[in-house]
């Protein structure tokens, strides 16, 4: 068992010139208390127990009260007046592995609480209204600033199990994790809470069929649920996943084949994102010289030219969802030395 406890003392000054001169100056003294238990069973089991506290200073652009109006109808600006927020964690963690049977467990779960949160404020007037250093913000559109809020925290759990397949000569690990986050802001005065369940689950089979064959077979399948206490016209849910399959293959002493497809599905966004691709990337190598330590290679990227890249970004007032320009299909040629021996370096230096 382990306790102790760390003061902190921060100081945070800065200078604006433009638009208007302005200083801030700023000094933060906090105590960090942690502590720690760890036990172990036996061989190959432990569980331990962790409590610590840290602090987050807010950032240069939230302190600079200057109006971003690259959209009009999103503007953004800071607030010189924030403090640094102030977190504690808990933390814990069992692990148990056994050698004889390969058999494996795992488990992991965080919880966290967050004072003076940097959140976000946001204000969307009915009229015309002149916000402080003359920041006009039209009817239709909403001005958003960091302001801090209490009430931010968050969990995670994460479990894992593995065991050997011997008919395939594998070794099969399974995963499951469920994470939660409550995020306040403050819209027109009122606070609001966003909710965001995410359970998760999954697994990955990886082969051991000798030197020269390998393949791994994975899923990881992901559902995020959203439910905001004030602005309910923002909830929503989606489902994204991601099924993978690589396969190694030395068919010869010196050359190398190796293959990988990606199925990637989002399911739940707005019109026209949801969508579903296959990622096809191969490549062939050689190996020359007597220990082999310079390849050749042959790459092709993206064989099915599908490639494409979507997000989602979920706000207190609104649901952005984005459509990137991607690198797609493309070939390569490279050639790559391996060092793989030094010597040893002399002693009487």
């Amino acid at each position: 068992f382990m306790a102790g406890a760390n003061m902190q003392h921060a100081l945070l000054a800065g200078e604006q010139y433009f638009p208007y001169t302005f200083q801030l100056r700023q000094s933060f003294t906090n105590v960090l208390p942690q502590a720690m238990f760890n036990y172990k069973f036996g061989q190959g089991q432990n569980l331990r127990l962790m409590y610590r506290t840290a602090t987050n200073a807010p950032s240069v652009t939230q302190l600079q009260q200057v109006a971003d109006i690259t959209n009009p109808l999103l503007l953004k600006t800071g607030n010189p007046n924030l403090v640094q927020d102030y977190t504690h964690n808990i933390m814990l963690r069992y692990g148990k592995t056994n050698t004889t049977t390969a058999h494996s467990l795992f488990f992991f779960t965080h919880a966290g609480y967050t004072n003076d949160y940097i959140g976000s404020e946001t204000i969307i007037p009915s009229n015309d209204t002149i916000f402080s250093d003359n920041i006009t913000i039209r009817r239709g559109s909403q001005l958003t600033r960091p302001v801090n809020l209490d009430g931010y925290w968050n969990t995670r759990s994460f479990f894992t199990y593995g065991l050997p397949v011997n008919l395939i000569k594998s070794n099969l690990n399974m995963h499951a994790g469920f994470n939660f986050r409550r995020t306040p802001s403050q819209i027109n005065g009122l606070i609001n809470f966003s909710n965001n369940y995410a359970p998760t689950a999954g697994f990955v089979l990886g082969s051991n069929i000798s030197e020269k064959l390998d393949f791994t077979l994975s899923y990881n399948g992901n559902y995020n649920i959203v439910r905001n206490t004030l602005q309910q016209q923002t909830d929503n849910s989606y489902y994204s996943h991601l099924a993978s399959f690589r396969i190694n293959w030395l068919p010869q002493e010196r050359i190398v084949l190796n293959t990988s497809l990606d199925h990637n599905m989002y399911s739940g966004l707005n019109q026209g994102f949801n969508q579903q691709f296959l990622l096809w990337n191969a490549y062939a190598g050689y190996k020359f010289l007597k220990d082999r330590s310079l390849e050749a290679r042959i790459s092709v990227y993206d064989l099915l030219n599908q490639n494409r890249s979507i997000s989602r970004e979920i706000t207190d007032t609104y649901l952005e969802d984005s459509r990137t320009r991607v690198l797609t299909q493309y070939f390569m040629f490279s050639l790559t030395y391996t060092l793989r021996n030094f010597k040893g370096m002399d002693s009487s230096r």
